[in-house]
């Protein structure tokens, strides 16, 4: 009679323990794939979310410079109370609400530019026409007189690529 190896078993005897740990692992590296997956998609999208803000402030940005330019030139715009003003330009309001609080920006005035590309809407601003402020450097004393001058608030509105990224900037200067 033969004599057999201890370590040759017969077929029948194998358990089939490799392929339950081999799919054991499979099924972990599959797992650890779908979660780099999801992560790299989650993070495309916030840099993408990212970029439309960031793209929706240089609009916006670029509305109030171009409003703040054309209040300050030599011969100042004329303003009206009523949502019917001429290019956004409007006389504040003495209580609250704010104008640029209750501006219906697609349909009230205002002054829009053109030419900006990437944006899904080009952006718009207005201008209220504030009380008349006293100018820096000035003394405050009462018996002293105040020369006047002539406050503005600006808002500006910038859309990004898509319609629902908004940016509203504001700025106040004072025209002697």
């Amino acid at each position: 009679m033969k004599s057999r190896s201890p370590c040759l078993k017969r077929p029948y005897e194998h358990r089939g323990a490799v392929l339950v740990v081999g799919l054991i692992f499979l099924a972990l590296l599959m797992l650890i794939g779908v979660t780099a997956y999801s992560v790299a998609t989650q993070e495309e999208r916030m840099a993408g979310n990212a970029r439309d803000r960031v793209r929706a402030f240089e609009a916006a940005e670029m509305a109030l410079r171009n409003c703040e330019a054309f209040v300050a030139t030599p011969l100042p715009p004329a303003f009206t109370a009523s949502a019917t003003a001429v290019a956004g330009m409007y006389l504040s309001r003495d209580v609250p609400p704010d104008i640029w609080e209750t501006i219906n920006w697609s349909v009230d005035s205002t002054r829009q530019l053109t030419g900006v590309a990437g944006v899904a809407e080009q952006p718009k601003c207005i201008v209220e026409k504030l009380a008349d402020a006293a100018a820096v450097g000035t003394s405050q004393r009462a018996e002293l007189p105040q020369p006047a001058n002539t406050g503005y608030r600006v808002t500006a509105r910038g859309v990004g690529a898509s319609p629902g990224t908004q940016v509203v900037l504001q700025s106040f200067f004072i025209r002697n």
